[in-house]
């Protein structure tokens, strides 16, 4: 049989995906942003970025990303929208959460005076529709499917971590109470069950 990352029915499903992603992440109002994000990339940086973004060294697994067509905007795309996510999950982006979503996202490369800081901030500003987490998700599976244990549940350390943070940000009314809201486990556990899913397939 043929390894998954050599199939290319997988291999089209997998670009079917990143591309769905990435036309609900940077829609029609963020094009100038991204014209100017690719703009800045090239094979080198974008090798970079994949590496500092996954938090993982440069080698075999960010080869194997670029491989499956996994660019810095994707990538983006990919860290970006669950931090959103979870912070957008009681209809509204607090301070405090805002702040986390900033911080985490720095974590992962993604700095202040840069196409993809700005795009985040403009997600910030205005709640996502629920195609956007939907295409997320579907991409993660796909993702996940085609990349050799344990990278999956690595790349799902960092994102559901970082996802944490956001929903936790608040610390409950004046830190008494639940750090989290019903709605932000939920959309937690949305998260998480990309990952749990594609290992259950695997």
């Amino acid at each position: 049989a043929e390894p998954p990352g050599e199939n290319p029915k997988m291999k089209k499903t997998l670009e079917d995906r990143r591309k769905a992603l990435e036309n609900q992440f940077f829609e029609k109002e963020n094009q100038r942003l991204l014209a100017d994000f690719k703009a800045r990339q090239n094979e080198t940086d974008d090798r970079a970025a994949l590496a500092r973004r996954c938090g993982l060294p440069a080698g075999p697994l960010v080869d194997r990303l670029m491989d499956l067509g996994v660019r810095a905007e994707s990538l983006t795309a990919l860290i970006v929208v669950p931090l959103v996510a979870v912070a957008w999950a009681d209809q509204n982006v607090s301070e405090p959460e805002r702040s986390a979503v900033l911080r985490q996202a720095e974590e992962f490369g993604i700095v202040p005076d840069t196409p993809a800081h700005s795009l985040l901030e403009s997600w910030l500003t205005r709640r996502p529709g629920a195609a956007l987490l939907e295409a997320w998700h579907e991409y993660l599976k796909e993702l996940s499917d085609q990349l050799d244990a344990p990278d999956p549940q690595r790349l799902a350390e960092h994102l559901v971590e970082a996802a944490r943070s956001v929903a936790s940000a608040d610390g409950g009314f004046f830190g008494i109470g639940p750090k989290t809201s019903g709605d932000e486990r939920a959309v937690l556990a949305q998260i998480a069950s990309a990952f749990d899913e594609s290992s259950a397939a695997g």
